[in-house]
């Protein structure tokens, strides 16, 4: 028999594979259509936003929960605390904050963020790349499929990637990656749809971490 839980996950995939099509769709033949939804504290930035923050806090409450002795959960707090801040520049813009000019100069965005910075960029986007398919991909892939890393990542209690999720950082991979390696050049909306669809795989993950804990609770 089916479960909810798989058919949520279904419908979940359906979603963002049907998201992903259309973007692709209007980026080619309706450009314009996306300008609102992708531009800068757009729709899609603050939703990106709002899904680190929710698991930077849901990283946290487990890390108090647990006397902050699991430093995974507080790592993995603190980064997605430090991306979803970048992402909105720090705040910058809601505060009406004015760039350093030191800091403007060598900003692409001329805003108030690390990840934006010249020669820091691409570097940046490239070391993400390799925490992610760490975290997203060869940890849960050897928690399956390697019994002694299964034993060492619950003997040193390391959080693990849900591996029925890992299709949406594919996903966001393929979204950021296709435009650098068809044509040489990214494509702005679709890496904002690729971070956002990384934003959710990690909300995914902290409220999996959650709903896992708070079984083994009860």
């Amino acid at each position: 028999m089916v479960n909810k839980f798989s058919i949520t996950k279904a419908l979940l995939y359906l979603i963002l594979i049907c998201l992903a099509g259309y973007t692709v769709f209007l980026n080619t033949y309706d450009r314009y259509t996306l300008i609102d939804f992708y531009d800068e504290d757009g729709v899609a930035e603050w939703a990106e936003v709002v899904c680190y923050f929710f698991a930077s806090a849901i990283f946290f409450l487990l890390a108090k929960k647990q006397g902050f002795k699991n430093i995974w959960y507080l790592g993995y707090f603190l980064l997605c605390f430090f991306v979803a801040a970048e992402e909105f520049s720090w705040g910058q813009r809601v505060l009406g904050i004015t760039t350093p000019t030191a800091l403007e100069s060598i900003n692409l965005q001329h805003e108030i963020n690390l990840h934006n910075i010249k020669g820091v960029q691409e570097h940046a986007r490239m070391a993400g790349g390799l925490v992610i398919l760490t975290i997203c991909g060869l940890i849960p892939l050897s928690n399956k499929l390697i019994p002694r890393a299964k034993d060492y990542f619950n003997r040193f209690k390391i959080p693990v990637f849900p591996l029925w999720a890992a299709g949406i950082p594919a996903m966001a991979a393929m979204l950021m990656l296709a435009p650098r390696l068809l044509f040489g050049d990214k494509n702005f909306e679709l890496d904002e749809t690729g971070e956002l669809y990384l934003s959710i795989a990690f909300l995914i993950f902290s409220l999996t971490e959650y709903f896992k804990n708070k079984s083994q609770a009860n």
